[in-house]
């Protein structure tokens, strides 16, 4: 009997003796060493914390040993204000653990902590940070030739500055390099070469991290200076000059015939040149020349002015007497091209003391003056006129018919040898007298 007792007793009292045996487990001081340290117990070992290049979300990594953790529980802090943000959780066998829909380049503070039989948990916290964000929607436009505005959209997320670095594509130079202060959108580039391209890099900073943009932009060319445009006395070219255009890759001149619409031409010219003849024109003709510098995608417009080239002198100029005392006829033939009017001026004899002139049209060919002196001798010039530019031929002298004298007597005054003409005065420059006899 005393034998069976002996038998079952470790049946009854096994529960009991394995509380008194794990009471004593719990009571060992080992079981309360700090997370971090990584032993047999299953403490978490080299945690580690990355952002994998995210913007919005931290990888955490744990290697694990068995041992007496029964899980771990993470929690999200923001490091600047030590705010808890969210917590997690893991199973028992899990090395890993990520937080979603974070903020761009902010730091956070991430507590782990081991669960561990017997309420002795013990926690490690660690720090890490999302990538920051580039900026957005960046514009480089041109102000001026020598200016470029760079204008961009501020990203979410924490920032601490921006660092803008300007280069010059055609020389790789760098032109710019300045950092400035968060919350600013937009930034001059002042004292460029005109009709450049650019290219600009934005770096967002946020701690040791960055995120960058790239844009490219021209500044616009300068269009010719000191122009000019000239005829040099020729009734058939013009000449344009001018000093150097900065940062033009071409000039494109375009020449209108202000008479003539249709008649229009435009020359394409590689920088460097500084002068261009225009040929084969319309005498005395109006053109208007238009100018523009083309440097990557800016078209500028330059100065314009409108030349003559100089006319043609008429052709044939006559000055012809009718038989009239007292009216002479000039005569002409248009010569080719245009002009704009003709002048005709008459004067007396070979002096130049202008009796009459006159503007005619400049399809007119002759004119008639009246209440002329009679007997009197008359040079006509007819000039053709285009804008500030004339051309002159003279005509061959004429005179008008003199008036035949009136009251004309024949008298003998008593002598039988001698007769005296007498008459009124009229005017010319002289007499012929002519004695007939009567039968």
């Amino acid at each position: 009997m005393l034998l069976l007792v002996v038998l079952v007793l470790p049946f009854v009292w096994a529960p009991a003796l394995a509380h008194v045996w794990e009471d004593d487990r719990c009571n060992q001081t080992e079981w309360q060493k700090p997370l971090g340290g990584g032993d047999e117990k299953g403490y978490p070992l080299n945690v580690t914390i990355n952002n994998w290049g995210y913007s919005n979300a931290l990888f955490l990594t744990w290697e694990y040993l068995l041992g007496g953790a029964q899980s771990f529980s993470l929690a999200l802090y923001d490091l600047d204000t030590n705010t808890l943000l969210r917590n997690g959780s893991t199973a028992l066998n899990t090395t890993s653990f990520s937080f979603h829909g974070l903020l761009p380049g902010t730091q956070y503070m991430i507590e782990i902590t081991a669960l561990l039989a017997c309420a002795q948990n013990s926690s490690r916290r660690i720090t890490g940070q999302t990538e920051p964000l580039p900026v957005r929607d960046v514009i480089l436009s041109h102000e001026s030739p020598s200016v470029l505005l760079a204008a961009w959209s501020e990203p979410p997320g924490r920032k601490d500055v921006f660092q803008l670095v300007l280069y010059h594509i055609d020389s790789q130079a760098l032109v710019k390099n300045a950092t400035i202060a968060r919350g600013i959108t937009t930034f001059r580039f002042e004292k460029l070469l005109p009709g450049s391209e650019y290219a600009l890099r934005i770096t967002t900073w946020a701690g040791y991290y960055k995120a960058s943009t790239n844009a490219r932009g021209w500044t616009a060319p300068s269009p010719p200076k000191a122009l000019t445009f000239q005829n040099n006395n020729s009734s058939s070219s013009l000449t344009a000059s001018w000093t150097n255009s900065e940062g033009a890759e071409w000039l494109y001149f375009t020449l209108q015939n202000l008479h003539t619409p249709a008649d229009s031409r435009t020359v394409s010219l590689k920088r460097g040149l500084t002068n261009y003849t225009f040929q084969y024109l319309e005498p005395g003709t109006s053109y208007h020349l238009e100018v523009k510098a083309l440097s990557g995608p800016y078209l500028v417009k330059g100065p314009n002015i409108t030349v003559y080239t100089y006319p043609l002198k008429p052709d044939n100029v006559n000055l012809i007497n009718d038989g009239s005392d007292s009216t002479l006829k000039a005569s002409w033939n248009s010569a080719a091209g245009e002009r704009e009017s003709y002048l005709v001026i008459l004067q007396k004899g070979d002096s130049s003391i202008t009796v009459k002139n006159v503007s005619m049209g400049r399809n007119s060919t002759h004119v008639t003056f009246n209440d002329l002196a009679p007997g009197s001798h008359y040079t006509a010039w007819v000039t053709a006129i285009a804008g500030p530019h004339k051309a002159t031929a003279k005509s061959i002298s004429a005179w008008t018919y003199p008036m035949t004298p009136s009251s004309g007597n024949l008298l003998n005054q008593g002598s039988a040898y001698m007769l005296q003409a007498q008459w009124q005065e009229a005017a010319g420059t002289g007499y012929v007298t002519t004695l007939y006899t009567m039968k």
